[in-house]
């Protein structure tokens, strides 16, 4: 399959360095650099939600950071 791209000369520069350096062409680099993506979208996993539960009737100030670990000690 044919695709034109248009990438940034600050993308393209180094990229065409990198693909001389490895005697690779810069088609072949950016086959090899997109697989990784491709192929993480594939094993994304579907995010589970948080279980949640009520803490009870003690005020705490989420500013006070003592408060936050010891709740009981603050409320009294």
């Amino acid at each position: 399959m044919q695709m034109t791209l248009h990438i940034d000369d600050g993308v393209m520069a180094p990229l065409k360095r990198e693909a001389e350096r490895q005697g690779h062409t810069t088609l072949e680099l950016l086959e090899v650099a997109l697989l990784p993506l491709l192929r993480s979208n594939r094993r994304r996993k579907k995010i589970v939600a948080l279980q949640t539960f009520r803490g009870g009737n003690i005020p705490v100030d989420i500013s006070d950071r003592e408060a936050v670990y010891h709740p009981t000690e603050a409320a009294r």
